[in-house]
């Protein structure tokens, strides 16, 4: 079944592909999603594992444990403040219910077959690489690139890969090439070897999609995204790095640092924040909007698509179009599911880097920590979990994370 898994790396930018069934908005990966938990929980009772499956979960940390389950509290109260309605639970269903039982079902798998673990991070090199394809042939020869990011007043030429926005792919690669960062070290040692054996294979697979998953982030111009992966970069280094990997590092940033100077829509994405550009000014009043939104209803927030629904009320800039998050991970967690859901985010988040860092030797830990300090960067202004794909591959994430290594 870890390949079921895995593909929900690959369809993960499906959520698009929208409809509904009885009333209740649906997309393409939710219902995908739905199937694999049944035909997890059918596995389940052919194979009598009922027992074997809830003793498994509880192995997971108490402290991670207890976490989740308070923001399972907290998404559950959410979905009454304000008022219920279809679109809430729908929201409910695919940012926290859902994510985290896949996840659960994952982290069973995997404690069951710990050796298999690579199939599955298979699944997201191979995601990585066709990324990276699609972006570079919208950037430079704009294959089913849309026109409004051809580049025109509003925006600059942006890649969007397989997503519908370049902040959309941005978002859902920057961790998991964060995440590689431990198992690339490997891969680009493996592909040394494979190169000196005249016989290439997984090492020269994982070094190209991983470079392939880099130019799709570089070319989405996404300075969220950018900043998420460069602190990943430098953190590992630091931890991980022996002299070579730091001498590497330090090429590939002054190689980098002269094609962005060199390149002006790279470089005028650089500087433009600093030159009262809108989308930058734009955060601004966002922040501000969340923060009225809390000062109303600190406690409690304002629910499950809180700031969506209280827009009109709160806002008071004329000239930005209708957000549906305020676009900083503080605030998103706070208006949605108020104090408490935000702390127990922030303890999990927490939780993973500290863990991470005790046990930086292990592979997996350390990579855990990489892809949160890589969401936490660029959720100070963005929306770092808060969408389907992305809650989804947070907890799949700590299910690859969490089993032995």
């Amino acid at each position: 079944m870890l390949y079921l898994y895995g593909l929900l790396f690959l369809f993960a930018p499906l959520y698009v592909w929208r409809f509904e069934i009885a009333g209740l908005p649906t997309n393409f990966l939710m219902v995908y999603a739905i199937a694999l938990v049944v035909l997890f929980g059918l596995r389940t009772l052919v194979k009598g594992e009922i027992i074997e499956v809830w003793k498994s979960f509880l192995t997971i940390p108490r402290f991670l444990l207890w976490s989740i389950g308070l923001l399972l509290v907290a998404s559950i109260i959410s979905l009454f403040v304000g008022g219920f309605d279809m679109a809430k639970l729908a929201q409910w269903l695919v940012l926290y219910v859902l994510p985290i039982k896949l996840g659960s079902e994952l982290y069973y798998l995997l404690q069951k077959e710990p050796d298999r673990k690579h199939i599955v991070i298979n699944f997201v090199y191979l995601f990585l690489l066709g990324t990276g394809v699609v972006a570079i042939s919208q950037y430079f020869w704009l294959v089913g690139l849309p026109m409004d990011f051809w580049g025109n007043s509003e925006e600059p030429k942006r890649a969007i890969g397989l997503f519908s926005h370049p902040n959309g792919l941005a978002l859902f690669i920057t961790p998991l090439l964060a995440f590689l960062l431990p198992d690339l070290k490997l891969r680009v040692e493996l592909l040394i070897d494979e190169v000196k054996e005249q016989n290439i294979g997984w090492g020269f697979f994982g070094v190209l999609s991983w470079v392939f998953g880099s130019v799709a982030l570089l070319l989405s111009l996404s300075r969220g995204g950018w900043l998420g992966l460069i602190i990943a970069v430098g953190v590992f280094v630091f931890f991980a790095g022996g002299k070579k990997i730091r001498f590497v590092a330090l090429v590939a940033a002054l190689i980098l640092t002269m094609t962005v100077a060199a390149v002006p829509n790279l470089r005028y994405r650089v500087i433009l924040p600093f030159m009262g550009e809108k989308s930058s000014v734009a955060r601004f009043s966002l922040w501000e909007t969340g923060t009225k939104m809390i000062k109303d209803s600190p406690i409690l927030g304002q629910g499950i698509y809180g700031f969506n629904y209280n827009w009109e009320k709160f806002n008071t800039d004329p000239n930005l179009e209708h957000y549906n998050f305020p676009h900083n991970f503080v605030l998103n967690f706070w208006v949605d599911l108020g104090i408490l859901g935000l702390l127990s985010w922030l303890a999990i988040v927490g939780w993973g880097i500290w863990r991470g860092f005790i046990n930086r030797s292990k592979k997996y830990a350390l990579a855990l920590a990489l892809f949160l300090l890589a969401i936490l960067a660029h959720g100070l202004i963005d929306i770092p979990y808060l969408k389907n794909d992305l809650a989804m591959v947070f907890w799949l994430i700590f299910a690859l994370s969490l089993t032995r290594e």
